[in-house]
């Protein structure tokens, strides 16, 4: 990787480690408050926190491993790499003891976005998660 792209990816997920930490501090004051209306920001801002760290991930995995094919399963597979160090090129940067839950989160996020589109449900993939 050239030393521009290197800089680029640093900034990216500076900005993105930025949004992380806005994303959890709403979550929770929102979550102190503790009405219907409030719960429902929470689950906004936790379900944005989960968003900015998959782009991260991506963006990791594409400036070092080239490409992670975007169809499919293709949050698991990428929460599955990052689990894995590459030797001489990146260390493992995502817990196996998390993985379970990024499974859980990227599937519930996959079915929401199927029905609002109204496609169909991955319950199937929520329940093997």
């Amino acid at each position: 990787m050239d030393r521009l792209a290197l800089a680029t990816l640093r900034q990216e997920i500076r900005d993105d480690c930025r949004i992380f930490r806005e994303a959890a501090a709403d979550a929770a004051a929102h979550l102190e408050q503790g009405t219907h209306g409030r719960l429902q920001a929470t689950a906004f801002e936790l379900a944005r926190g989960y968003n900015v760290f998959e782009q991260m991930v991506w963006r990791i995995a594409r400036q070092f491993e080239n490409n992670i094919d975007r169809t499919g399963e293709w949050h698991e597979r990428l929460l599955r790499r990052m689990t894995l160090e590459v030797p001489g090129v990146r260390p493992a940067l995502i817990s196996t003891d998390l993985k379970p839950l990024g499974k859980r989160i990227a599937a519930q996020q996959e079915d929401s976005g199927a029905q609002r589109s109204g496609g169909g449900s991955n319950m199937g993939d929520t329940e093997r998660a």
